[in-house]
């Protein structure tokens, strides 16, 4: 700055020179110390003249918008929430700044609220990583949502997708799968598919002697399977015993006509004129239970079908009656019966149907793994004719002649004969 002259003052009274020096008592601490501190490169119009302290300050008339605009920058690019006002130098602290950024009173918790963000949002955050470090930077939201989701893979199991998930998992509750039946290899099998198809089709089998049940290949037919007790087992001698049976009836017609072993065990006696169904468990312990029909030579022989229903075969019954493997009693309508001997035993073929045997009966009649009853032509029919029936390996049904000299079979086209099936006893295929 040039040097003020007494001669050279305009505008103001005169004063002695050493009036003019920094500390002089018409200078204040705003005045020249500071100014010549804080704009020394100030670009001021007319710089060489002659002017009285009052000028020089920060809103004096010899500044231009130039010399403010400079002194501006030079402030670190601070916006002064008073810009145009004038102020000494040492205002220009941050106290002078704008409402901070952040806390309760913040600019960033006056803004408005969103609370769905879209993948073109963005976020600011401060770069650790940059030159020089923490320079801001921004941040979409659909790259927070990669970054997480990269991050959480590692950790949790997707709700969609193939995963492979190590280590052993254990369930505080059974986990449900799909309702639709298992079609490959190693897919979960539930309880339900299990009580539907398996256990029905296979039957319920009791352990052996030893607490277990062994599968071993039948010579006789390669491809068919039989139950049998571990190895080591031994049996005794037979012993013949006797028991008594609760009802007997007291009437000189049959009460039973044949039996059926239920898949829990139990042994059955077809009632023929018995008024109560009568039962042995797996432990030897005999009871007794209602039945829905009951007339005199009611039934004949009896069959278990593939789901565990055991059929009454009607005899003189007008009515088919059954026990299913709950021990529920039911009856169901015949499509062919009469008054006397009309069928006489049944059998089950590979295809799950429950062929009742014609005695005197003049149609054939069978009973299908659904429980649907039909009736189809016979090609020989007479009183008595046959008594009883059996299924060969390749699935044809054989009726046993009684009362007559024509021999009678049904081919049953199975889809799998005996021979290629899996069977684990005369009664219990899987179809």
């Amino acid at each position: 700055m040039a040097r003020i002259k007494h001669n050279e003052l305009t505008g103001n009274d005169l004063h002695e020179p050493k009036v003019h020096g920094i500390g002089g008592d018409k200078h204040t601490a705003d005045t020249l110390s500071n100014l010549n501190t804080k704009i020394s490169d100030a670009n001021l119009d007319d710089k060489n003249a002659t002017r009285p302290p009052s000028e020089h300050a920060l809103g004096g008339s010899a500044h231009t918008t130039d010399t403010l605009a400079n002194l501006n920058a030079k402030i670190s690019g601070a916006t002064l929430d008073d810009k145009n006002a004038t102020r000494p130098p040492a205002s220009h602290s941050n106290t002078k700044h704008t409402t901070a950024l952040v806390g309760e009173t913040g600019v960033i918790n006056a803004m408005a609220t969103k609370t769905t963000p879209v993948d073109a949002d963005i976020v600011v955050i401060e770069n650790s990583a940059s030159t020089p470090a923490w320079l801001p930077r921004k941040l979409s939201w659909s790259n927070i949502k990669a970054t997480l989701k990269t991050y959480f893979d590692a950790f949790y199991v997707a709700l969609t997708g193939n995963q492979s998930i190590d280590g052993v998992k254990t369930f505080t509750s059974f986990p449900v799968t799909p309702s639709s039946a298992p079609t490959t290899d190693y897919q979960v099998a539930n309880k339900k598919y299990v009580d539907d198809i398996i256990i029905p089709n296979l039957g319920m089998l009791p352990a052996g002697d030893d607490g277990s049940i062994g599968i071993d290949t039948w010579d006789d037919f390669s491809d068919m399977l039989m139950v049998s007790v571990n190895s080591g087992t031994t049996f005794s001698e037979p012993i013949v015993s006797t028991y008594v049976i609760p009802y007997t009836g007291g009437l000189y017609d049959p009460l039973h006509r044949g039996g059926v072993l239920a898949l829990n065990g139990d042994i059955h006696f077809i009632p023929s004129s018995a008024r109560v169904g009568q039962k042995i468990n797996k432990n030897g312990d005999i009871s007794t239970y209602s039945l829905v029909y009951t007339t005199w030579n009611a039934y004949c022989g009896g069959v278990i079908s593939p789901n565990g229903d055991i059929h009454f075969v009607p005899s003189s019954a007008q009515v088919g009656q059954k026990v299913d493997k709950n021990g529920i009693v039911s009856t169901y309508s015949l499509i062919y019966a009469i008054e006397e001997y009309a069928y006489s035993g049944g059998v089950l073929a590979p295809n799950g149907d429950i062929h009742f045997v014609p005695d005197s009966a003049e149609v054939g009649q069978k009973v299908n793994k659904n429980g649907v009853v039909s009736t189809y032509s016979l090609l020989h029919t007479a009183t008595n004719a046959y008594k009883g029936g059996i299924v060969t390996f390749d699935g044809d049904i054989y009726f046993i002649p009684s009362n007559t000299s024509v021999g009678q079979k049904i081919k049953t086209l199975s889809a799998k004969p005996f021979s290629e099936a899996v069977c684990l006893s005369p009664f219990l295929n899987k179809l």
